[in-house]
């Protein structure tokens, strides 16, 4: 294990977006940053951004929703040091109308958000509260993102409806 802490950051999306963002501040502060996505092109390009600027960062791609991904997102960002902040913002920013939403695809939505969220969540605590990190602070670090897209969604634009339930696990 190295001796740096390390910031996870997990869905990236856009290098433009949230967790693009929190990824480079992280490694402004110091930490070494694991961007783990599913898109490799999308997680390698934030990386490789970070990496330029000065930064470490390392890219690791698969679906968060999936828990042996969860799992080795996690891993990998504990090998490199311990795990001082996890941010989970994984999901497609999908809009469909509420009215017309078909159950599968829901779960889709879910699974993204909702279970995404969990998964990186538990696995994170796992390592981080025996060292002293209190289980509320692990429940908002893992939440951040999801109020976030609760915004977007009750307050921005039209087609939010889903991804925001789906962020609360409704």
């Amino acid at each position: 294990m190295g001796n740096k802490d390390t910031a996870l950051v997990v869905g990236v999306g856009a290098s433009h977006g949230l967790g693009a963002a929190a990824a480079r501040r992280f490694a402004r502060e110091g930490l070494l940053v694991v961007v783990a996505g599913r898109t490799a092109e999308k997680v390698e390009r934030v990386a490789e951004e970070i990496s330029a600027s000065g930064g470490s960062a390392e890219a690791v791609t698969g679906d968060a929703a999936i828990e042996e991904n969860a799992i080795r997102f996690v891993e990998t960002a504990e090998a490199k040091g311990p795990l001082a902040i996890v941010l989970q913002n994984s999901g497609s920013n999908r809009q469909d109308p509420f009215l017309e939403l078909a159950a599968a695809d829901f779960e889709t939505i879910w699974r993204e958000h909702c279970l995404a969220g969990f998964l990186t969540g538990r696995e994170s605590a796992r390592r981080m509260v025996p060292r002293g990190s209190r289980n509320d602070f692990v429940y908002w670090w893992v939440r951040v993102a999801t109020w976030l897209g609760t915004v977007r969604g009750v307050w921005g634009r039209e087609g939010g409806t889903a991804s925001c339930f789906a962020k609360h696990g409704a």
